[in-house]
């Protein structure tokens, strides 16, 4: 029986719990684990808009938090969203850690100490949709075809 979304992130987000012991990530860890990753966060759906391009164009590529930053205003400069936002390098960060905390990114560190992040290979295989739909940690919009949201 093939593992279902919820179960790959469960078993995700139990390997950091055993790694993660404090900081800041700590508290991402317990953010997303509480909430999930929420369509109505900006950053979260932001985030998202670009892992669909990304996993479209170049999905073997990987992007620092700078390369991440930079496709949120190339993103935003094409697609206005409704609402003014502000963020900075550290806010996308944390969401950031989010998507990695929940199996969707993984991150490479280089010998200079680079942080690079890549989607994970059970995402690119299975697909967003596959990790998305029907997985408990991805709440709001990531649910509509369910017809699960808010309208908050």
């Amino acid at each position: 029986m093939e593992l279902s979304s919820t179960d790959y992130t469960k078993t995700k987000l139990a390997t950091y719990d055993k790694i993660i012991i404090d900081g800041e990530g700590l508290d991402d860890l317990k953010r997303v684990k509480e909430f999930g990753i929420d369509s109505k966060y900006v950053l979260d759906y932001l985030l998202w808009m670009i892992f669909k391009h990304w996993i479209e164009k170049n999905p073997l590529d990987g992007k620092t938090i700078r390369d991440l930053s930079k496709d949120i205003l190339y993103w935003v400069s094409t697609n206005p969203i409704p609402c003014s936002y502000i963020y900075d390098i550290t806010s996308i960060h944390h969401h950031v850690n989010g998507y990695r905390f929940v199996g969707f990114l993984r991150l490479k560190k280089d010998a200079s100490g680079k942080k690079e992040y890549f989607i994970e290979d059970n995402v690119r295989q299975k697909g967003m949709k596959w990790f998305r739909l029907n997985n408990i940690y991805m709440k709001g919009l990531f649910q509509s075809e369910r017809g699960l949201f808010d309208l908050v």
